[in-house]
């Protein structure tokens, strides 16, 4: 077969496929064609994918997928979380106050 074209070679279903699997490639620094397996173009050309390129709604999460330290700090801002999201349960005890003109009868708020 190796008097073949690339184009008239058979096909590989995607279920066949597996990581040792080589890929032809043309390595355009030297000019030349060289193999790569599967494994080794997948986990070394996805940090060669550009900066934004590819779009949120291709990118699928699940519930608590994302953890805390994925998130920069001061990520999630007020203008970020829908009105009444956060409830008295989630807000920790004493962490608010009221402007009042008298003292309340009992203890301060707890959440």
């Amino acid at each position: 077969m190796a008097d073949l074209k690339i184009s008239e070679l058979g096909s590989l279903a995607g279920a066949d496929l597996s990581a040792p699997d080589a890929l032809a490639i043309v390595d355009a620094s030297a000019s030349e064609t060289k193999k790569i397996t599967v494994q080794n173009l997948i986990e070394n050309g996805v940090d060669l994918i550009a900066d934004d390129s590819i779009r949120g709604a291709k990118i699928l999460f699940g519930a608590g997928d994302v953890t805390a330290t994925a998130l920069a700090s001061s990520a999630v801002t007020t203008a970020k979380i829908a009105d009444d999201a956060i409830t008295a349960a989630k807000i920790a005890n004493e962490a608010t106050c009221d402007l009042v003109t008298t003292l309340p009868a009992t203890g301060g708020y707890t959440g």
